[in-house]
């Protein structure tokens, strides 16, 4: 028995193992209620399976063996194990959905959202290698990526069905696979897609730049996108070769120097000069012109047509910038700061956020006027993806919050807060520093609003506050003149139910039946589940004046 019998055996056994495997997990899930998508093309993958190992015991069995080929090999098959162990009795060769159970996130899906597709493709290319048969490997990988194609569409249309939001690293592979096939218009329609999800990372925009070979203009725009994302030139190197063949007729200097930017790091990092590299600086044109330093400002004048191939279907939205925060970091992570947005939306502004190194935000000052292109979760209420950002040169300072009339009715002096009600069901707050001057309870604000929707709560937050003139709501805050009722406890009761607590019923010596004048602000009792009126300052005018009747001239504050 040779060799590559042994290995064919091996790997023979592996397969019958696993088909009796997956049969076994697949019988298990469908009785807990999980259900099967496409099974029609389930067939043509066994085929192609069978007809690729058949085809190498045929061709292979006497054939000699690649040591480092099949090391590679070996390295996969621990990977697959990886895989199986980690899914477990989830494990099968079919597409099957349990309704209830989430997305598995543990084990290699913490780096890949489907290493196990990975592992294939590898194996269908390797095993051939190991035995000197490139052609072969071509041949099956090409059909194996033609099958993969139709497999992955079908499982994101059952992840989709299920409530599972579309799955972005499946429109990568197929997009690849596409492009690998030679489908460039469908690759490129799925890698904007992708795209669109991953619009910070670079080789996002270096994907589809790949992927518009007959648009000079815009393979410029998006590998100058792709450089905005990132300047680490550990992974940008090609791409700065990219954009520097498409500069060299317009802007050589620049493309001289994203030239010899590549070829100082990769010198000082002991790594092979690319080819591409070496042509273009032994070039005619490299030798005329001096270098030029390129920066985000420069590669963001070419940025617009990368950016309305994927945005262009959202709508601008104004904006305003808020202040910065800071995230503490979670087992061992570092710190993080972000960046406060406001959009415009009813009934009042929307609050998101954004990295404070955003490019297009750097050096901005508080309550400058934007516009964005963004995108609301279709998964995560409150939560959006702001892709394009604009100066607005009409705008003023926190427009894109409606000015309202509330009043200030607790100051925090511990955490010096302010905490200011506007009306019944919308209150919000503010560190005391916002505010100019020196606040008082029952004094009437102008503030701006915005809402912010977290994972377990939504809160309102207050933008901008000054004082005014104007009067709030009379059911936020209102004068009151009537006779009170005291309880043993001491609290106080008008006619018209506004309640008085205890310290100042007693620091106005007020007594059961008094006539009592005050100021009385909306108030939420937890209690009896409902809103009310609380005083804030009171005081005793006549006594024994509990006739039954109301003053009717109550006034607004």
């Amino acid at each position: 028995m040779t060799w590559a019998m042994v290995i064919l055996a091996a790997v023979t056994l592996e397969r019958l193992g696993e088909l009796a495997l997956a049969r076994r997990n697949t019988a298990a899930l469908m009785a807990q209620g999980a259900t099967e998508h496409a099974p029609e093309h389930y067939p043509a993958i066994v085929l192609l399976h069978a007809a690729w190992l058949a085809g190498l015991w045929y061709l292979v069995w006497d054939a000699p063996v690649s040591l480092p080929w099949l090391a590679f090999f070996l390295v996969l098959q621990g990977l697959r194990i990886w895989v199986l162990a980690t899914l477990g009795p989830r494990w099968t060769t079919r597409i099957i959905v349990m309704n209830d159970a989430p997305l598995v996130r543990r084990g290699p899906y913490r780096f890949v959202s489907h290493p196990n597709y990975l592992v294939v493709i590898a194996e269908i290319a390797v095993l051939p290698l190991v035995f000197g048969q490139p052609v072969y490997a071509l041949v099956f990988s090409a059909l194996n990526a033609a099958i993969l194609t139709i497999r992955i569409r079908a499982e994101n249309t059952a992840l989709a069905r299920h409530g599972f939001p579309d799955n972005i690293w499946l429109k990568l592979y197929l997009a690849k696979l596409l492009r690998g096939l030679g489908r460039i218009d469908e690759a490129r329609a799925l890698a904007i897609e992708f795209a669109r999800d991953k619009a910070s990372e670079f080789w996002a925009w270096d994907l589809v730049g790949d992927l518009v070979e007959d648009d000079a203009d815009l393979r410029l725009s998006c590998y100058a996108k792709a450089l905005i994302c990132s300047q680490d030139d550990d992974f940008v190197g090609k791409v700065r070769l990219k954009l520097a063949l498409l500069l060299k007729e317009s802007h050589p200097a620049e493309a001289r120097f994203e030239i010899e930017r590549v070829l100082s790091h990769r010198a000082k990092a002991g790594y092979q000069i690319p080819r591409e590299a070496q042509t273009m600086s032994e070039s005619a044109w490299f030798s005329d012109v001096s270098p030029k330093a390129t920066d985000r400002n420069f590669y963001a004048r070419f940025t617009d047509a990368a950016e309305a191939l994927l945005f262009s279907h959202l709508p601008w939205t104004d904006a305003s910038l808020g202040d910065v925060f800071t995230i503490e970091g979670r087992d061992g992570q570092k710190p993080r700061k972000r960046r406060r947005i406001y959009l415009r939306a009813k009934p009042f502004a929307l609050e998101l956020s954004l990295p404070d190194n955003h490019a297009d935000i750097r050096g901005l000052t508080e309550g400058t006027p934007l516009m964005v292109q963004h995108e609301m979760s279709r998964t995560e209420p409150g939560r959006a993806m702001i892709h394009r950002i604009r100066a607005r040169p009409d705008g003023t300072t926190m427009d894109v919050a409606p000015e309202q009339i509330g009043v200030i009715d607790h100051i925090n002096h511990q955490k010096s807060l302010l905490h200011v009600i506007v009306a019944r069901g919308v209150d919000g707050t503010c560190p005391i520093s916002l505010y100019p001057g020196k606040a008082s309870i029952g004094e009437a604000v102008a503030l701006r609003l915005a809402r912010h929707v977290g994972t377990t709560s939504t809160r309102t937050r207050i933008v901008a506050i000054s004082p005014t003139e104007q009067v709030p709501a009379q059911d936020v805050c209102r004068t009151f003149s009537e006779a009170a009722h005291v309880t043993e406890n001491g609290l106080g009761f008008t006619l018209s139910d506004v309640f008085i607590p205890p310290h100042i019923v007693a620091a106005a010596k007020i007594e059961d039946g008094h006539l009592v004048e005050g100021i009385a602000i909306a108030s939420f009792d937890k209690k009896r589940g409902k809103w009310g009126m609380k005083a804030i300052e009171a005081s005793s005018t006549t006594q024994n004046h509990f006739d039954g009747v109301g003053d009717d001239n109550d006034e607004e504050c």
